[in-house]
């Protein structure tokens, strides 16, 4: 931990009013900034060269990590980045949380260039809301940039991510502005896979489907217990008509009609369930929303190929479930109305390992999967295995049936008797009072033991009383 002198913090406030309206000519909404360095040197101890230009980062370099920060008085955050490769690439994000310990909440933030000289760089976080408290946190996760495929390999992901893992404490005291910069821990997710499953919901007059999204995921740090996780995704609602005369100018989306998009943040717990929308027991899945790797491959009907992918991942958020609906329409075709889930991050893992309880940041980029219309579970298995499940509570069904009548067949024969015995009496009038005397007579053997009692007892009686 470092506290970052009185000066330094008196030359923030200066910074913090560096950025004035504009009174040339340009809009009345434009703002000027003032520069990195003039921001930075400002500080009578600051030294440019601590911050030199490298053409290869050895492992203990940063590609890019911030230096400072420093709050406006119109309510802005800035950041002061360092990058040793001197503009090579432009941080596009930030993953920050105002607030720390149990209550830490990390969220993406845009960030916008506004100053580069050399390997300096200042950028303002967009759409950050800041808190007036006296103390006041900034725990820096992470920054990202978008993926380039110039230099970078493997999968397509949207953004490229750098761990920064530091706490910034700002306080207002009666002498002005104090910094504190600390070390933050986070957990990063070093593997990654985003899919999603498809169930059968019903099929009268239009087919319906439940189809869940799902990350799966490895991570730096061996977890023993993975108890609740924040996730951030961006979902788009889509029409697809399946008809030629459809108009193609309404297409807006690779070839779909976009009806919506959002950006959705849900927090997953270990003991919560969710479920497909089936009506029919036969068709009805549920899962827990905090799956290990094991159980989700067990309780699932993956296909090959993606097992294959999944084989070295640890843990699985199931953190979207979306309708897709099918119609059909005759001779006009189909229409499809579905969800898909992209650029998916996680955002926040509260775990244990070692027997020790942690609530941490996580470094992870953005990710889309593939199409709800390519479900990663095989469907035809699916309805194999749930076809057995139904036979074979039928066939254990008569088997019980069976193994009741050969333990019980006694008792089965003389209700059998008697009900036929009754039957043939409604209608047979000789039947009818045989069956009488026989009842009656079953009647006497039974509470013979009960008359003989009542006897006993009168004996005695009359006995005491002189009558015997």
């Amino acid at each position: 931990m470092r506290k970052i002198s009185l000066i330094l913090a008196l030359i923030l406030i200066v910074v913090s009013l560096g950025c004035v309206p504009s009174g040339i000519a340009f809009a009345a909404s434009e703002t000027i900034y003032t520069g990195v360095l003039e921001d930075l040197q400002k500080d009578e101890t600051f030294d440019v060269s601590e911050y030199p230009s490298k053409d290869k980062l050895t492992d203990k370099d940063k590609v890019m990590d911030v230096i400072q920060i420093a709050e406006s008085n119109a309510g802005e955050l800035f950041l002061y980045v360092y990058q040793p490769q001197a503009g090579k690439f432009t941080a596009s994000e930030v993953r920050i949380s105002q607030t720390i310990g149990d209550n830490l909440a990390p969220k993406d933030y845009k960030l916008t260039l506004l100053d580069r000289n050399g390997t300096l760089e200042k950028y303002k976080v967009e759409e950050l809301p800041l808190v007036s408290d006296a103390e006041r946190h900034y725990l820096i996760v992470q920054l990202a940039r978008p993926w380039d495929k110039q230099f970078d390999n493997g999968n397509v992901a949207k953004t490229i991510v750098y761990g920064i893992e530091k706490l910034f404490t700002v306080k207002t005291t009666d002498k002005g502005l104090t910094y504190m910069e600390e070390h933050a821990d986070s957990i990063e997710i070093v593997s990654k896979y985003v899919g999603n499953l498809r169930y059968y919901d019903s099929g009268i007059g239009m087919e319906n489907y439940t189809s869940s999204h799902y990350v799966a995921f490895s991570t730096d740090i061996s977890m023993d217990k993975l108890f609740e996780a924040d996730v951030s995704y961006v979902q788009k609602d889509y029409s697809l008509v399946d008809d030629l005369a459809f108009s193609s100018g309404a297409y807006k989306d690779n070839g779909m009609y976009l009806r919506n998009t959002s950006v959705a943040s849900v927090t997953l717990y270990s003991d919560q369930y969710s479920g497909n929308n089936s009506k029919w027991s036969i068709f009805s899945h549920t899962w827990t929303d905090i799956q290990s790797i094991d159980e989700f491959i067990s309780n699932e009907k993956l296909e090959t190929s993606v097992k294959n992918i999944l084989k070295n991942k640890q843990w699985v958020l199931r953190f979207a479930k979306t309708d897709l609906q099918i119609s059909n329409m005759g001779l006009a075709g189909k229409t499809y109305k579905f969800s898909d889930t992209s650029e998916v991050t996680i955002l926040r893992l509260k775990y244990m390992s070692n027997g020790l309880i942690y609530n941490l940041g996580v470094i992870d980029n953005k990710q889309t999967g593939s199409s709800v219309n390519n479900p990663d579970n095989d469907q035809g298995q699916i309805i194999v295995d749930k076809l057995q499940a139904l036979w074979d509570s039928i066939t254990d069904f008569f088997k019980r049936l069976g193994d009741f009548f050969a333990k019980y067949w006694w008792v089965i024969l003389i209700v059998v008797g008697v009900i036929a015995l009754s039957l043939l009496a409604a209608f047979v009038k000789p039947i009818a009072k045989i069956l009488w005397w026989i009842l009656k007579i079953i009647f006497y053997i039974v509470t013979l033991p009960i008359w003989l009692i009542i006897w006993g007892v009168r004996a005695v009686k009359k006995g005491r009383d002189g009558n015997g």
